[in-house]
């Protein structure tokens, strides 16, 4: 009997610590797609400058796609893995993926200056805060009222980071909102549409080890070149265009893949928390590659992003397991 006890026993440790080496795996591969998605900005910004937002979009959605689906083909394969998906996760989640594809590329073409994309990018990263809030309402994550104080220097904290030399950074945003608030408003939509598509391909996915993301990819790519037949954007084609975006379909795109698997799989909490320190990546990458000098209240900023991070991870806990 002891024997048979100090078995039982071996086995669930081994198994418990093969569930948390593997969920740990999936967490790490969130941080991964966010130190990728750090030079989106940067990258997007500057091949929309050349090609339009449209066009970019079209382009950088339908390579990732074709890649994407041509390793699918040679790995687990395309028809069983959309054998493996539920309808409304194939067509809720890969609404929501094409949608903010296309107002994300909007948001930093239509930006009025490089400056100003770092206050739209500021917008499009309160993803990170939505994809705790709707965990909460649509994955019944539990939340203590630590949680508002931490969304709060969180926001603050990535608004101070975009700020660069502004004295008035608040005023300053309030006057490009109202000059250009186009780019803003599309920018809040693809904030809400990302936490959206990351909270519920967690609740529909599949539990099977398989993402749908070149599908959504290709759907986006060849969707946006039916679109692209009907606006005129002037295109100029460089090397260095060619380059950046070959970086964004084969590059942060991965990040896309990576992503799912952390939302479904690993721990979302420290993932979404983890997400806060994306704003204060991007800047830097923007600032340096889009030749942007940054201020003091950058810093400020990574202060109250780092603070909100450590708040919010410790006032949202999964929900309790049923009995």
């Amino acid at each position: 009997m002891r024997d048979n006890a100090h078995e039982m026993r071996r086995d669930w440790i081994q198994f418990m610590s093969s569930v948390t080496s593997s969920r740990s795996l999936y967490t790490g591969f969130g941080v991964v797609a966010i130190l990728l998605w750090s030079t989106v900005v940067a990258f997007g910004r500057s091949v929309t400058e050349g090609l339009g937002p449209v066009t970019s979009a079209a382009f950088v959605n339908l390579i990732g796609g074709i890649l994407g689906c041509i390793y699918l083909a040679l790995t687990t394969g395309v028809q069983q893995t959309v054998r493996g998906l539920s309808t409304k996760y194939l067509v809720g989640c890969g609404g929501m993926f094409v949608g903010y594809m296309l107002v994300l590329f909007l948001a930093l073409g239509m930006a009025d200056g490089r400056r100003q994309v770092l206050e739209v990018a500021l917008v499009n990263y309160l993803w990170s805060v939505m994809i705790l809030l709707f965990s909460i309402l649509l994955l019944k994550m539990r939340a203590n009222l630590w949680l508002l104080p931490g969304v709060f220097a969180a926001v603050a904290g990535m608004f101070l980071a975009t700020g660069q030399n502004q004295p008035l950074s608040a005023w300053v945003f309030a006057e490009n909102m109202a000059a250009n608030g186009l780019p803003y408003l599309m920018a809040l939509l693809a904030a809400a549409s990302w936490a959206l598509y990351s909270v519920l391909s967690r609740k529909w996915g599949s539990s099977d080890n398989v993402a749908a993301v070149p599908l959504f990819m290709l759907a986006t790519g060849m969707i946006l070149l039916v679109v692209r037949l009907g606006v005129a954007e002037e295109t100029t084609w460089t090397a260095q265009t060619v380059y950046e975006l070959l970086y964004m379909a084969i590059g942060p795109n991965i990040a896309y893949v990576l992503w799912e698997h952390a939302v479904r799989k690993g721990d979302i909490v420290v993932v979404a928390s983890a997400a806060y320190f994306t704003p204060l990546l991007s800047t830097v990458v923007s600032c340096i590659y889009l030749d942007v000098v940054p201020g003091s209240r950058l810093w400020i900023g990574c202060v109250g992003i780092v603070l909100g991070a450590v708040v919010c991870t410790r006032s949202v806990r999964e929900p309790a397991p049923s009995v």
